[in-house]
């Protein structure tokens, strides 16, 4: 009991409520440039000057996890975790064209994709993509993340990319290693085709057809934009970027970290992904004031979460490493008690030098309202198969999706402009 008294400041009756004022949740990137300029002080935050999204503070262990990345997106995501564990990067193969690999250290494993048109960029031609190399690929990834248990993909929003990845999933889940994907809903309107086609690659996740069950992050950009209207979107999309790498890679190592008051070690963390199917909520804020009443934070989740259902989730692993002043015990209650009823691992970890975090991640989540709405852009398009010549033979009906996954050729426009033509 003396070291809990000792973790966990008692509050005196009269004392002003200590709130963080100066944080930033998952989707906001205020206080700008606040960890660069804190190197000069003489207690500077620890974490990425690119995003001011600190990092977790404690001695980093390696652990059996890996990195699959696709396309363009996976690598500007590797240039997040490079940034992080320079000296330490995890097990990693890119999937990406020669021209989006070119600046990344030659000794990463790469696997060249060929360059697309429009047309081409499709499902099926990603399936066999991979049957064609499989030998190659499969070789691969069993060689680099043979001593792993969780492998994080991350990929750009194409359907050729779509496609290798739904046969890299079965692969690894028939090796017994667990995938988790991150998935990006874009902006509305800025790419009918990345549109349709992370619409129409969920719809296959969470076929009843699909064989194995598949967790994935989802994050939605137009959250992103909301909460930061004046930035430029692809540079708050590369501080994102940056932010749900470290994010990430908290987990994994607070999973290796001991906590104050439970025993937590990664087996944890796997348990929160296994048997899961469907998206995985996150939660975040990066607290830089050295204040303890960080239940506050909790009450307005709306730039905090991943994304908002009604329902709350089923599983999950949630952390907080508090300040210098640690966590005042009512706070820690109340933060107990929105998690009751939930298969929630939750930890404490030591003190951290400067600030505060939380983080958190929840699976067997419904579906969000955000993406189901995001559906009805079906009944705004079409979609022509094409023939070998590229010339339309027919029109896909989008009541039958899977169907699409069997057609080499296809060519996605709005409704309005192919009746136009």
């Amino acid at each position: 009991m003396s070291k809990l008294k000792s973790f966990i400041s008692k509050r005196r009756g009269k004392e002003e409520k200590d709130v963080p004022t100066v944080f930033n949740a998952l989707y906001q990137f205020n206080n700008e440039n606040i960890i660069n300029e804190s190197k000069i002080s003489d207690n500077p935050l620890n974490g990425c000057g690119v995003s001011d999204t600190l990092y977790l503070e404690g001695e980093i262990k390696t652990s059996n996890y890996g990195f699959l990345l696709f396309g363009n997106h996976g690598c500007n995501v590797y240039l997040a975790v490079q940034e992080r564990v320079p000296d330490n990067i995890p097990a990693t193969l890119i999937f990406a064209e020669n021209k989006d690999f070119t600046n990344l250290d030659e000794r990463i494993p790469f696997l060249e994709l060929p360059s697309k048109e429009l047309e081409e960029s499709t499902f099926f031609q990603g399936t066999k993509w991979f049957e064609n190399n499989k030998e190659m690929i499969t070789s691969q990834i069993q060689r680099l993340m043979r001593n792993t248990s969780i492998v994080f993909i991350f990929c750009e929003n194409d359907g050729f990319i779509f496609g290798i990845v739904s046969r890299v999933l079965e692969f690894l889940r028939d090796n017994n290693i667990q995938p988790i994907l991150s998935l990006h809903l874009p902006i509305k309107g800025s790419n009918t085709i990345k549109e349709f086609s992370i619409l129409a690659f969920i719809q296959y996740l969470m076929d009843k057809e699909t064989t194995y069950n598949f967790p994935f992050i989802l994050l939605d950009e137009n959250v992103l934009v909301e909460a930061k209207p004046s930035v430029p979107l692809e540079t708050i999309r590369q501080k994102l970027i940056h932010r749900e790498v470290n994010i990430v890679l908290d987990f994994v190592f607070a999973s290796l970290i001991p906590s104050e008051f439970y025993k937590v070690d990664f087996s944890n963390f796997l348990h929160v992904f296994q048997n899961a199917r469907g998206p995985c909520k996150l939660l975040s804020f990066d607290i830089y004031d050295d204040k303890s009443e960080l239940s506050h934070l909790f009450k307005n989740r709306k730039y905090a979460e991943g994304f908002t259902t009604k329902t709350s989730s089923t599983r999950g692993f949630l952390f907080i490493q508090p300040g210098l002043k640690g966590i005042v015990t009512s706070e820690y209650r109340i933060v107990r008690e929105i998690y009751a009823n939930q298969d929630v691992v939750f930890s404490i970890l030591r003190k951290r030098s400067r600030g505060s975090l939380i983080r958190g991640i929840f699976t067997y989540n419904e579906l969000p309202k955000t993406l189901l709405e995001k559906y009805q852009l079906f009944s705004d398009i079409i979609v022509e198969l094409l023939d070998e010549q590229k010339n339309p033979v027919a029109v896909q009906d989008l009541s039958q999706l899977r169907d699409l996954w069997n057609h080499d050729f296809y060519k996605i426009s709005i409704y309005s402009e192919s009746q136009e033509t």
